[in-house]
């Protein structure tokens, strides 16, 4: 069984959809046009917002590096079109201030309640260990964090979420699914590659196919994969010119679909 739980829309662009904690998401949405950028944080299993349109002076060149324990990281950006990182800023969501800001380091990571950070210099980087609440510097590290203290907080921020994945006949999986794939290939005529992610015994498949005009639709379908039978089938992206990928993802047993790039609906599979 899966139904509907809210849907999120402030008729913006949905830029990324982050983890922030247990049970919350933080959405940043972008309009281009006006070059602004907002911030939405709401509680994944209510859709309750918590942060809403939440901008910081710099409207958009400011992205986001990392939530931890209801305090977002945000960073700026060298040059407006590089993609290269620069400043912490420490944004706390409870009380709605800015907590501390660092113009002189870039963010790296979380490690046991400490922020890593580093100075990027002609030649090679200086690294050092934060207060995560004040920002003080503890001290000036001899070398940078390994490998595994990088990728320990980023899958810990992750560790709940399942993402889809490419389909192709090769991969390992019950012969009922490659069988439920086939027959909804025929029956769509699907343009270019499949997405899937497979859950207990819930088959989630997204594809596009021909619209009006030479124009694509993007199509979700959820299978019970004992039944073969439809759950829920919707499309998500309509008359669009290209290809658009990762419009779904589930936390749990809580389905978010990207519905048009400026709609988030929530479902929970039951």
């Amino acid at each position: 069984m899966i139904k509907k739980l809210y849907g999120f829309s402030n008729s913006r662009e949905i830029w990324r959809v982050i983890p922030a904690g247990e049970d919350k998401l933080l959405i940043e949405e972008r309009n281009k046009k006006t070059k602004e950028v907002y911030f939405n944080c709401i509680q994944i299993k209510t859709g309750k917002t918590l942060l809403k349109s939440y901008q910081l002076k710099d409207k958009f060149w400011i992205g986001v590096e990392a939530v931890y324990n209801d305090i977002i990281f945000f960073h700026r950006f060298i040059k407006p079109d590089l993609p290269t990182h620069k400043d912490i800023i420490a944004f706390d969501m409870n009380k709605k201030e800015i907590l501390w800001e660092n113009n002189d380091l870039v963010f790296l990571t979380i490690s046991d309640d400490n922020l890593y950070g580093y100075k990027a210099l002609f030649e090679g980087r200086e690294f050092y260990k934060l207060n995560i609440n004040t920002g003080d510097v503890i001290k000036k590290l001899e070398k940078a964090p390994d490998k595994n203290t990088i990728e320990q907080f980023q899958n810990s921020a992750l560790k709940d979420f399942c993402f889809s994945s490419i389909y192709s006949n090769d991969l390992e999986l019950d012969e009922k699914i490659h069988d439920i794939i086939r027959a909804v290939k025929e029956e769509n005529v699907v343009t270019g590659r499949v997405e899937l992610l497979v859950y207990n015994d819930v088959l989630f498949l997204s594809f596009h196919v021909q619209g009006k005009n030479g124009k694509l639709n993007k199509l979700l379908n959820v299978i019970d994969i004992v039944t073969g039978k439809i759950i829920l089938k919707r499309i998500i992206n309509f008359n669009i010119k290209a290809f658009i990928p990762d419009s779904f993802f589930l936390i749990k047993n809580y389905l978010f679909v990207l519905i048009e790039t400026k709609k988030l609906f929530c479902y929970i599979l039951k």
